[in-house]
């Protein structure tokens, strides 16, 4: 089955999605998540045939939920860390947001375009119109190279950057009055939180989510993690050629 992955809220669009898909094919089924977090934790797992996803931006808790349901960006974020898959679709009302998900799948190389809400039909005129359209040009493009023993050495790379991430934040706290940092070290006399940490522990952070992506290190994927992280938190202490390099 080729698979269309969806993340709504309302039931209705949810409803005319469904209607939608089916009127592409018998070939064709739908997953549709309501809530970002599980879409981040799940989509993956349908990467392999999935040959189109569909995002809103704003949503609301389900009925008796009082967790935040998170927002189309926060996937968009997550798809972005991934080589593309397939086409994107971003239907939503939110036209400052929209663009910020369209910008991170644009700089991650994903096929993306954008459909305005508009109209109760707008899914049977717009969308359905749009999702032939890229199915008719796009294939499913995944590629999972991950090795059988994947999830051991995940657990040990994330050891290594626990590690890492606490030793760069300590020597950072110290970095000022390293004078005083051996007695206070054995008197266990550590700086109050929160402790900050390096461009060392987000470089570490960019290689990790890496290989936890592509079970190697994938040197545009890589590149491109270091330009986000960098562009989003640029005052970590970067030396000046890198800066020069990340811009």
């Amino acid at each position: 089955m080729k698979t269309i992955l969806i993340l709504e809220d309302n039931e209705e669009r949810i409803a005319a999605f469904r209607k939608a898909v089916a009127a592409l094919g018998r070939e064709y089924e739908v997953k549709v998540w309501r809530d970002a977090h599980s879409m981040r934790k799940e989509c993956e797992a349908c990467f392999a045939n999935a040959v189109l996803i569909s995002l809103d931006h704003d949503l609301n808790p389900a009925p008796g939920v009082s967790e935040d349901p998170g927002t189309g960006l926060n996937v968009a974020e997550c798809l972005a860390e991934y080589r593309p898959v397939c086409p994107v679709v971003i239907h939503s009302t939110n036209s400052d947001r929209s663009w910020s998900m369209h910008n991170e799948l644009r700089f991650a190389d994903w096929p993306v375009e954008k459909v305005g809400p508009i109209g109760s039909d707008w899914i049977e005129k717009l969308w359905l119109p749009k999702a032939r359209e890229l199915l008719a040009r796009s294939q499913n493009t995944w590629v999972a190279r991950l090795p059988p023993d994947h999830e051991v050495r995940m657990q040990r790379a994330l050891l290594s950057l626990d590690g890492l991430s606490i030793g760069d934040a300590l020597g950072e706290m110290f970095c000022y009055r390293p004078e005083d940092a051996l007695v206070r070290l054995r008197q266990n006399d550590l700086p109050s939180g929160p402790w900050f940490h390096t461009d060392d522990t987000e470089m570490a952070i960019s290689l990790v989510a890496t290989l936890r992506c592509h079970g190697y290190v994938d040197g545009d994927a890589l590149s491109r993690k270091f330009a986000r992280r960098f562009e989003r938190d640029p005052d970590r202490g970067y030396g000046k050629m890198t800066r020069i390099q990340l811009r």
